[in-house]
């Protein structure tokens, strides 16, 4: 086998990395590699995406006039979220088609794996998980199979061990802390009546379907072939969150600079005069009522005379009582009456 030794720099060795690009344009390049949609995007966008970044930063900049690199700021984060925000608008038109088109090539398919993701908690929650099954056609199918495989093992070994019998448990939907008796599910080596448990289990799932959930499903699909799709597939929910996503930033940034064009200018000239008080000046009567009040003699409650520790035993328990707040007002209206009597 022949090596092309034509540039021996751009010969990768196992012992040494490329360290990645190194020139402006690879670095450029590099940064676009995880790129698809710009979805979430705040710096880089797909060239049609930047094209209309760039006209709407100038239409709103036109339209509000930043008056600082701040506003600024402000103005282009709300292009870019408006520009997500139609975007989304458009990609659900296009997703709203792949769903009505899954839904007539890949309904069952899509639903099965739906069901498989849901079952994965019977375990944890099985009352809750085992009733959102029955409601499914695909989700009887999936309990319609677990029956079968332990009604088999059941007539070929003669017993269930204890995982099959938990599961059992499972898909009858008993919670956990109900599984100590054999009520729902006989003991493990009772093989004519686990027989007869799984081929109960079957026939009820089958009259199910055929009564109620075929309709059900049929008209399920139907909704979602014409473009109303009951269940939200990963994608629709990634795309209903981006615009949710991209609606919420724009109101952040349109109310952040609602809020900061609202705010009185901090720096101010020292040459500018300070802000006047709307209240009007006070009289002559007025300030000398002020004047002759502050010369009124200002009395302060004596402190009460101090007892010693030896006179506490003394003391009768009436007395140790703390006076109230009343008893406070009153004896230094008391005091003031008196000062104002010498």
């Amino acid at each position: 086998m022949s090596t092309c030794l034509s540039n021996p720099d751009t010969i990768d060795t196992p012992d040494k990395r490329s360290g990645g690009p190194r020139t402006p344009e690879g670095k450029n390049a590099s940064r676009r590699n995880a790129l698809k949609h710009g979805l979430r995007s705040k710096i880089v966008f797909p060239e049609d995406v930047a094209t209309l970044v760039e006209q709407r930063t100038d239409d709103f900049t036109a339209e509000f006039a930043p008056r600082s690199p701040y506003e600024a700021a402000l103005v282009r984060d709300m292009a870019v979220s408006s520009v997500r925000i139609e975007r989304c608008t458009s990609l659900s038109v296009a997703d709203l088609v792949r769903v009505a088109e899954r839904a007539e090539h890949c309904w069952e398919y899509d639903r099965r794996m739906s069901v498989e993701d849901f079952a994965a908690k019977l375990s944890k929650h099985p009352e809750r998980i085992a009733h959102g099954l029955r409601r499914t056609l695909q989700g009887t199918d999936y309990l319609i199979e677990r029956w079968e495989i332990l009604a088999a093992i059941a007539r070929e070994v003669g017993r269930w061990d204890d995982e099959q019998r938990w599961l059992a448990f499972d898909l009858l939907g008993v919670p956990h802390e109900l599984r100590n008796t054999t009520i729902e599910v006989p003991e493990g080596d009772d093989a004519t009546r686990l027989i007869a448990l799984a081929d109960a289990q079957i026939l009820k799932l089958r009259e199910h379907q055929e009564t109620i959930l075929g309709d059900v499903n049929e008209a399920d699909r139907a909704m979602a072939m014409a473009g109303m799709p009951l269940y939200e597939d990963a994608t629709t929910a990634r795309l209903r969150k981006d615009e949710s996503r991209a609606r919420t930033d724009y109101a952040k940034a349109r109310n952040e600079l609602l809020r900061h064009r609202a705010e009185p200018s901090q720096g101010k000239s020292p040459s500018e005069p300070l802000p006047t008080s709307d209240r009007a000046a006070l009289s002559n009567a007025s300030i000398n009522h002020l004047v002759e009040r502050s010369k009124c003699p200002i009395y302060i409650e004596e402190p009460e005379p101090r007892i010693e520790r030896s006179e506490i035993s003394a003391i009768p328990k009436t007395a140790e009582k703390h006076p109230n707040r009343r008893e406070r007002k009153e004896r230094a209206r008391r005091a003031r009456e008196a000062a104002m009597s010498r």
